[in-house]
């Protein structure tokens, strides 16, 4: 695999496969399932080309899946609220319970009613999402220490 990065900050750009052409900065790592489904959880040491664990934002809901199709599902009947759980987790998976980032919500895919920015206390917060458009939805966040996390997918039914 090819793992393109910011020179500057050893953020990962892009994961691709080893046929695929990328630009400069990158590196050739092993294969590595959790890297490819995962780059937010990693970043580049940029003095020693290695890919390692950083702090990561990890985003979760109290919806189910209904329709077995793995996403969350929730009304589209814009009085149903589900409610997106965002936990600040260390490099080794634990919570950072001092963490108070300011977290921007974007929503990547359709339109919700969600809050642009609030703060996370003791590493934890959330927030409530409705929406009375059917259809799949994908929400984002990113704290203002320049923690990521991978889109969450909500199927409004």
């Amino acid at each position: 695999m090819k793992v393109f990065y910011d020179a500057n900050t050893g953020d990962i750009r892009v994961v691709t496969v080893d046929s695929e052409q990328v630009s400069s900065p990158f590196i050739t790592v092993p294969d590595d399932d959790v890297l490819l489904m995962n780059p937010n959880k990693f970043q580049v040491d940029v003095s020693t080309q290695t890919v390692v664990k950083r702090s990561y934002l990890e985003l979760s809901t109290d919806a189910t899946d209904s329709n077995e199709n793995g996403i969350p599902d929730v009304p589209s009947d814009g009085t149903t609220p589900i409610v997106v759980t965002i936990r600040k987790l260390s490099r080794d998976g634990t919570l950072e319970t001092t963490a108070d980032d300011e977290i921007t919500v974007m929503p990547i895919e359709g339109a919700l009613a969600i809050p642009s920015k609030f703060n996370l206390n003791n590493g934890i917060g959330s927030f409530q999402v409705l929406s009375t458009v059917p259809g799949m939805k994908v929400v984002k966040c990113i704290s203002n220490t320049n923690v990521a996390c991978d889109p969450l997918k909500i199927e409004f039914i």
